[in-house]
């Protein structure tokens, strides 16, 4: 007689990409080791959760976002693995590592050659708080100060803050106010959302005035916003496997189950636009750069730059060498080689059609350059950095 499988739910958002990468990462432990039936409901971070009144089964992962599903998940006294809560009556056995997370936020920032600071995240939530600190830390060792948010840390404890209407009017007031060039860290890729919002609003430039970095790398929403937005992956398919793994031994009552909080560290940081910024004094040459960011990454000659910013090719030469060390051609190859390596990791595009976008005459010198470039053919790129 077949032993009867596991039941268990995934009260998981599918409407976000870091829950659809959990559950993708419990897709997977399931493939190598799973023995489940698994029940998930199609919905939001935030939406009702009456339906699980009446769910029975064995075991839960669950993203909680309210106190009303924590109790109404406690009420089933089965194993449960929880990846969100509150960082104190409902602890999270699954957070990011977010120590490692402002480590590379700050990093990135500083490799910018950025002199200024800031962070953004509203209400009070445990894994804003910890963003913010650490930030604060890991900057003030590099002797640094970060310019904070007035909405940060604001208000009762929540497990996921709601945007209030008084931030519309603080914010853009906010970002005028900050010391310009600055980088800016934002808690997560819709906060960053908002920051976008705000510059629009208040006539600054992104990245030229705030290079803008958020975090989780929904990959759709950063390359929907006007400039792309760079990220931290903070891993969350590798979350998922963990979880998943840590529930079957709760649930088979295993003398080996890991002992938790397991903290995941994040993957790195995804780099588009929103930081692509090289702070520059000459105002002909920050143009050009301008101008070349925008257009460069479809096929762009010097020339057309020269004409541009009002320069000789000589001049404008000469001040690119010795502003940012390099030429004029090899910042538009730079461009273009970081739009092939987008477009390779992020579509489908065939060869064909990325030398098309990219303004290569053929395929086979597009692969010549990129490879001479990175060392890699495209192929072997995707491929790689995909896996």
């Amino acid at each position: 007689m077949a032993k009867r499988k596991k039941r268990v739910l995934l009260n998981v958002e599918t409407s976000r990409a870091y829950g659809r990468k959990i559950i993708r990462g419990v897709s997977q432990y399931l493939t190598e080791h799973g023995d489940w039936t698994v029940y998930l409901e199609d919905r939001g971070l935030q939406e009702n959760h009456d339906w699980v009144k009446n769910w029975q089964g064995d075991g839960i992962i669950s993203r909680t976002s309210s106190y009303e599903m924590a109790a109404l998940i406690a009420e089933k006294r089965i194993p449960i693995v929880e990846m969100l809560g509150d960082g104190q009556s409902i602890i999270s056995d699954v957070p990011g590592d977010e120590k490692i997370t402002a480590y590379l936020a700050a990093e990135h920032l500083i490799e910018c050659q950025l002199k200024h600071f800031a962070f953004f995240a509203y209400g009070n939530s445990w894994w804003g708080n910890y963003r913010g600190r650490f930030f604060q830390e890991v900057l003030a060792q590099q002797g640094f100060s970060p310019h904070l948010f007035p909405g940060w840390q604001t208000g009762a404890l929540s497990i996921y803050p709601q945007w209030e209407a008084e931030y519309d009017l603080i914010l853009p007031q906010w970002l005028k106010q900050l010391p310009k060039p600055v980088g800016l860290w934002a808690a997560n890729d819709f906060a960053a959302t908002r920051i976008i919002e705000a510059c629009e609003y208040a006539g600054i430039a992104v990245p030229e005035e705030i290079a803008l970095l958020g975090t989780t790398n929904d990959t759709l929403l950063c390359n929907l916003l006007t400039p792309p937005l760079s990220s931290i992956d903070l891993n969350s398919f590798q979350a998922g496997y963990t979880a998943a793994k840590i529930l079957d031994a709760k649930m088979h009552h295993k003398k080996e189950i890991p002992q938790t909080p397991v903290l995941i560290p994040p993957i790195g940081v995804l780099k588009r636009q929103s930081t692509d910024i090289t702070v520059v004094t000459d105002s002909d040459v920050a143009e050009a750069l301008r101008y070349i960011r925008t257009n460069g990454g479809e096929g762009l000659s010097v020339v057309e730059v020269a004409n541009h910013v009002g320069l000789s090719l000589s001049t404008l030469e000469r001040r690119f060498r010795e502003h940012i060390k390099r030429t004029p051609e090899r910042e538009i190859l730079r461009i273009r080689i970081k739009r092939i390596q987008t477009l390779l990791l992020e579509s489908d595009f065939t060869l064909r059609e990325i030398c098309k976008k990219t303004g290569f005459a053929t395929p086979e010198y597009m692969i010549q350059v990129f490879r001479r470039e990175t060392g890699m053919t495209p192929k072997e790129y995707r491929t790689k950095l995909r896996r």
